[in-house]
């Protein structure tokens, strides 16, 4: 099934470009960032075992929003639609966008939090 991303005002099926496409709109699902991020919070609020959208800093929690905030973005969200959804300025999911490369580009060097990432991503797997 092939999921139209509308956020942003134009209307492209983000798994057709890669997987070689469905002619018909009739096999599309237009999901928005709320269908979406609700979903990753969820996830990420039952690995951690608290609520990753409370404006703290505890490390865990801050970590684990950053994983909704890439994630979210990966998937073509603007950082204002993510950042509306998860409660925080889109200065703020940008920077822990790149907090979360720089995790991917040195996975050594954060182990806890790589452990996280990999959780998360076999839960949202389809």
């Amino acid at each position: 099934m092939c999921i139209w991303n509308v956020n942003e005002g134009e209307r492209h099926c983000d798994l057709c470009a890669y997987g070689g496409g469905c002619e018909t709109r009739e096999f599309h699902e237009i999901k928005t960032v709320e269908d979406v991020g609700r979903r990753y919070v969820a996830v990420l609020c039952g690995i951690m075992g608290m609520d990753v959208r409370d404006k703290t800093r505890k490390h865990e929690v801050v970590w684990a929003r950053n994983m909704a905030f890439y994630q979210l973005t990966k998937d073509g969200f603007s950082l204002i639609k993510v950042g509306k959804f998860m409660g925080f300025n889109h200065s703020t999911v940008l920077y822990g966008r790149r907090q979360v490369e720089q995790m991917l580009k040195s996975p050594s060097m954060y182990k806890e939090e790589t452990a996280i990432w990999q959780k998360f991503q076999r839960s949202i797997a389809i």
